[in-house]
C-alpha cells in the first residue's frame, strides 16, 4: 500500500503538497509526538525517534547536513523523491529537506549531528527550522555572514 501517494498527489509541487498535508494532519489528527531519546558524546548529538506503527508524521527542515539511521518499515517522501524503506538503512541527509512519513511497522529513526552542547532547545534552534521561509532566511543570513567574514 502506497499510503503517501494518497496524501501527496504527484501533480502538485512537493513543498505545496507537504505543507497542505501537514495542515490537514494538524487539524484532523491527534498530535502525539513519537518518543524521542537524546544521546550525546563529545561533539555529537543523536536524536532517536521511536515511531509507532500507523503513525503519519512530518519533520522539521534541517539547516545542516547530517547522518540518518533508520530501522523498521516506513514510507518517506521528500523533495528528493519517495520510497518505502524496510530493515536497516543509513543515509546522508542534505540541508533544507522536509520529509513526511508513514510507519507501516514500528520504526526507529535517528539523526546524528556534529554539534557541541546538550541543551535540547538550543540544539533544536541551531539545527532546524519549521518553515521553508525560515530556512531561506537562515541561508540569507549565513551567506551575509560569510561575505562579511
Amino acid at each position: 500500500m502506497n499510503k503517501l501517494s494518497q496524501i501527496l498527489p504527484d501533480s502538485v509541487d512537493f513543498k505545496t503538497a507537504i505543507l497542505a498535508a501537514e495542515d490537514i494532519l494538524k487539524a484532523s489528527c491527534p498530535q502525539i509526538g513519537p518518543e524521542v531519546i537524546h544521546h550525546f558524546s563529545p561533539g555529537i548529538y543523536a536524536r532517536e525517534m521511536r515511531i509507532p506503527k500507523g503513525t503519519i508524521l512530518t519533520g522539521k527542515i534541517h539547516k545542516t547536513e547530517h547522518l540518518c539511521i533508520l530501522n523498521g518499515d516506513i514510507e518517506i517522501a521528500s523533495q528528493d523523491g519517495k520510497g518505502r524503506f524496510t530493515g536497516y538503512l543509513t543515509f546522508l541527509s542534505k540541508p533544507g529537506v522536509k520529509r513526511i512519513g508513514y510507519a507501516h511497522e514500528d520504526t526507529v529513526f535517528t539523526t546524528i549531528h556534529a554539534i557541541e552542547g546538550t541543551d535540547i532547545p538550543t540544539l533544536e534552534e541551531a539545527l532546524a527550522v519549521d518553515t521553508f521561509e525560515q530556512y531561506e532566511q537562515f541561508l540569507l543570513e549565513s551567506t551575509k555572514h560569510e561575505l562579511l567574514s
